[in-house]
């Protein structure tokens, strides 16, 4: 962010300097925003005086106002509330496919999670083709228990996909000291589909005897606290949503690495540590792809995280709405929007 050498802290919020096409005018936390155009903008002139923003305290409320014409332009839809908007001859759905993810983090540092075999078992239960499409409407890519999705150049696509296979995981299960399975309890955020990716686990690992108990918190005390207090960080699974990266260094460090910052499975791996330097450092796309792909083997092997799929990004807008594109980064880009 660019501030000006006048700036001081905490005036932000009240008087922001910004560089974009529309400034603010009013902010009523939780419950809307509204802007202007700036005329000052370097960008040129945006076509749209200025935009309102509404703040929905749930789903189906905001699928409402989009079906009744109220709004223009839902920033974020869930397949699992907003399908009426998908079959509506009002509405048009932009579309971006992206890196988001949502990440099953099993702790390595607890039992029964200390033993890949456990953590490769419940992995294995995952029918990801039949899982992407009743969360997503197929929407997205399959993951393969890595951050390297199929969106990014690095990513070796010659890596073995995992499929379900309920025998081997059995197998492993029992090999692994828990041939009648055990109880654990799982921690998710309740947002968007993460709910239903929930139960759907839930009643996968079923399958090999592993009962899993749902915890679903609100994103205010899921992801609350300090770093060694957070649920998202520190109960035995979690269950979490990750926004889109350009490139997957980002989550490759921060939730895989041995001191990684957001390392909700507490993994630790010097080998891992090693590949990871020598993948940032890399500068020419087939070495990147040579250590990716090391990586993604490595991970398969460990499965401290369950990567099940990366979903693409979904944004219900008006007939009317010209001239927009949607970005998988969570950003609403209006300054080329029009209304006709």
């Amino acid at each position: 962010m660019i501030l000006p050498a006048s700036y001081k802290l905490g005036t932000f919020t009240t008087t922001p300097q910004t560089t974009g096409a529309f400034k603010l005018v009013a902010y009523t936390p939780g419950v809307s925003v509204k802007y202007d155009r700036f005329d000052g903008w370097w960008g040129g002139h945006a076509p749209l005086d200025g935009v309102d923003a509404t703040m929905y305290d749930d789903d189906a409320a905001s699928v409402a106002a989009m079906l009744g014409g109220g709004q223009d332009l839902l920033s974020q839809m869930s397949l699992i509330t907003g399908r009426p908007l998908l079959h509506s001859s009002k509405v048009k759905i932009f579309t971006a496919r992206g890196a988001s993810h949502r990440s099953i983090d099993m702790r390595v540092d607890r039992d029964p999670f200390r033993d890949y075999r456990v953590r490769q078992a419940l992995a294995l239960t995952l029918d990801r083709p039949a899982t992407l499409k009743t969360v997503l409407g197929g929407f997205g890519d399959i993951g393969n228990d890595s951050p390297f999705a199929p969106l990014y150049a690095s990513t070796d696509k010659t890596v073995p996909q995992r499929h379900r296979d309920l025998a081997k995981a059995k197998q492993l299960l029992a090999a692994a000291g828990h041939a009648s399975g055990f109880s654990a309890e799982l921690t998710g955020v309740s947002y968007l589909e993460v709910p239903q990716l929930a139960q759907i686990f839930q009643q996968s690992v079923r399958l090999i005897g592993v009962k899993l108990s749902l915890k679903i918190l609100p994103p205010s005390v899921y992801y609350g606290g300090s770093a060694k207090t957070t649920p998202w960080l520190n109960a035995p699974m979690q269950l979490t949503d990750w926004g889109h990266r350009a490139v997957p260094n980002v989550v490759a460090s921060s939730s895989l690495t041995s001191h990684g910052v957001w390392n909700g499975s507490h993994y630790a791996s010097k080998t891992y540590d090693a590949l990871l330097k020598s993948y940032v450092g890399a500068i020419a796309l087939a070495d990147q792809r040579k250590y990716s792909r090391q990586m993604q083997l490595l991970l398969l092997h460990d499965t401290p995280v369950i990567f099940p799929y990366f979903n693409g990004w979904l944004m219900p807008g008006s007939l009317r709405l010209h001239g927009f594109e949607a970005s998988p980064d969570a950003q609403t880009y209006l300054s080329r929007a029009s209304l006709a």
